[in-house]
């Protein structure tokens, strides 16, 4: 997609200093289990909040973090950030191997490693090369100073002007815990589709949690029957599923609402993990109204219906820490062994052919069963380890 020239930037307002205290929280785990300090360096320069596409500037942030901890094994890694003038610069620092004069003039070539990542045996030699092409979509890059055994810096420089008054507290507001929707005599049906059982169930939980009425159906032929009978406000429509997929239940509802004469149509968000930024305008084109990415926070959900129902939200005063988000130590074979043996193997099968999609429906059943331990393996996914995750699924079905 990248040499396709078809990724796509989706910039908004965010916090860098909470994304810096989350990145050293989530990867601080790691670090102290091979004896290490992960140290973060936030100037005081920096603003509350930017402008820019907060998910790329993580990932690269995750996967140079992530590499400066596997090729430490002592001492500490160090993240800075600095802002001046629109202009924020990060600078992993390592105290690793270093590397040769020939390997950095490679390093971001695509599939090269050097020695010590060939002798770790993991990755692919694709994660420098994917986040220099993000950082130069950006309109930034990454550069590198090392020599052998003295360590190696990571610099991105990345313009990020600073967001506009009022971004920091919208911001926020989207870190605090959804409770409910304000007083009303009338409790919304939600009609949640997907043939994937343990999703239906995650979403079923997720509405009724705040009091909404759901009802369920799993594939798109009965979705129809389901918004004949139930008539629901609104319904969570699978993209992917066997038989008539979501789009084509979304075409055959809008449809009959035309023969009807329907005054008031049903809201259908759809829902997908493998949709391109340029299918978004199909999936509107057959009657969705929205469209949400798997995985998807809790509280976008939340957000998203409350917009399309016309429902004021209630939240919880405070916002969510950064420390009741699941620490990576959970994320150990003991731990997916309790785990039903069926959930298991589909991951195990879902990572081993290297199908995201189907690791994602294994993990949101494992979530079910475990929420931590469904966020940690999120969030592995997430950073593309399946050689991690395939490790950690084999060893617990022995």
């Amino acid at each position: 997609r990248i040499e396709a020239g078809t990724v796509t930037l989706s910039p908004a307002a965010f916090e860098p200093r909470s994304m810096l205290e989350g990145l050293v929280q989530m990867l601080g785990v790691r670090a102290r289990a091979k004896g290490l300090n992960l140290v973060l360096d936030a100037g005081a320069d920096l603003p509350e909040a930017v402008v820019g596409d907060e998910g790329k500037v993580r990932q690269i942030l995750l996967n140079l973090l992530s590499n400066g901890i596997k090729f430490t094994s002592q001492g500490a890694v160090t993240l800075k950030a600095t802002w001046s003038r629109g202009e924020m610069r990060f600078t992993v620092i390592d105290q690793g191997p270093g590397l040769t004069p020939a390997e950095a003039a490679t390093l971001f070539q695509p599939f090269v490693q050097t020695e010590a990542g060939r002798k770790s045996g993991e990755g692919t030699g694709l994660g420098l090369t994917i986040s220099r092409s993000f950082a130069r979509l950006m309109g930034g890059d990454i550069t590198v100073a090392s020599h052998p055994s003295s360590g190696t810096a990571f610099t991105v420089t990345l313009p990020l002007p600073e967001a506009g008054p009022g971004a920091t507290a919208r911001h926020r507001e989207d870190r605090r815990r959804v409770k409910g929707f304000a007083p009303s005599d009338h409790q919304p049906l939600i009609l949640i589709v997907d043939d994937v059982r343990e999703n239906r169930l995650l979403l079923t939980r997720q509405m009724r949690s705040i009091g909404f009425q759901t009802s369920e159906a799993e594939d798109g032929a009965e979705a129809v029957e389901r918004w004949r009978t139930d008539h629901p406000e609104l319904i969570l429509m699978d993209v992917r599923m066997k038989g008539m997929d979501g789009l084509q239940a979304a075409r055959a509802i809008r449809a009959a609402e035309t023969e009807r004469g329907e005054t008031r149509p049903v809201k259908i968000v759809a829902l997908s993990a493998s949709v391109l930024d340029d299918e978004i305008h199909g999936i509107r084109s057959s009657g969705c109204d929205d469209f949400l990415p798997k995985p998807f926070r809790e509280g976008a959900l939340f957000e998203k219906v409350a917009h399309l129902l016309d429902l004021k939200l209630l939240f919880e005063d405070r916002p969510v820490p950064f420390e009741d988000r699941p620490a990576m130590g959970v994320l150990t074979a003991e731990r997916l062994a309790t785990v039903s043996a069926g959930a298991r193997e589909r991951l195990r099968e879902a990572v081993r052919l290297g199908d995201d999609q189907q690791a994602r429906s294994a993990i949101e059943a494992i979530r079910i069963e475990d929420p931590e331990l469904g966020e940690a393996l999120e969030g592995t996914l997430s950073e593309f380890r399946f050689d991690t995750l395939l490790r950690i699924a084999e060893d617990a079905s022995r």
